[in-house]
């Protein structure tokens, strides 16, 4: 049997430099102690196979990213039937992740869509912004009813993911005016019969403000949407 040497693959002691650096895998010396790159050959290389070799396949990926992105991370939608709860018995609506600007525009003019349309599916008509969510905004963000989804730093222009539902309507219902625009007790309270509340233009006759949009169901449940009007389209 033969015996081995151990091979000492550390730099010089006290020296600064070495030449060549016969650590690095791309080095053309000391065979045996090929075990790095540095930091900028990996960046470098990473760099070349992400846009010289991947081309389409590389916006293929960015592509399924982005569709995951319109997914809620939490909840579920109501399709038809009773409404979707979770293990507690709570009300389980679709939410979306926070740290993104959304605006949610309306699309209670396009086709019926009882679940949210596919990504690519650009079809359906749609106007003004009913509520947005900046980045920095804390509270749940749920993909209301009759709305499709903008995401700025993704989609600035075309809103994703249209859900028009109407498989359950509200048998009448409130809507809350906050005369400064603010959160407090400065309000006009608006009754709807089953009529006014369900009309496909409800949120688009709205004047500029936010609103509180209550809306109640023959089950004795009842649904809350605070929305920021923010023009007339």
């Amino acid at each position: 049997m033969g015996s081995s040497t151990a091979v000492d693959c550390d730099y010089p002691e006290n020296s600064l430099y070495v030449e060549p650096e016969f650590n690095n895998i791309m080095s053309y010396t000391r065979i045996d102690c090929y075990n790095e790159l540095k930091a900028s050959q990996g960046a470098k290389m990473r760099w070349v196979i992400k846009n010289l070799f991947l081309g389409d396949l590389n916006f293929l990926r960015d592509t399924i990213h982005r569709k995951e992105l319109y997914k809620p991370y939490r909840g579920e939608y109501f399709v038809a039937g009773p409404l979707p709860v979770d293990e507690g018995g709570h009300l389980n609506p679709p939410l979306f992740q926070r740290g993104f600007d959304y605006e949610f525009v309306d699309c209670s003019n396009a086709g019926t869509y009882n679940e949210p349309s596919a990504y690519d599916d650009t079809s359906f008509s749609y106007s003004g912004v009913v509520t947005s969510y900046d980045s920095d905004f804390q509270n749940k963000i749920e993909h209301i009813n009759h709305t499709a989804i903008r995401i700025l730093q993704i989609d600035n222009e075309q809103p994703r993911m249209c859900y028009n539902n109407y498989n359950r309507t509200p048998s009448g219902g409130t809507i809350i005016k906050f005369n400064d625009n603010v959160l407090n007790t400065n309000v006009t309270i608006t009754p709807q019969d089953s009529t006014s509340i369900n009309n496909t233009n409800l949120i688009q006759d709205l004047q500029p403000g936010l609103y509180n949009v209550i809306k109640n169901y023959n089950d004795g449940t009842q649904d809350e949407n605070l929305i920021q009007k923010q023009n007339n389209e």
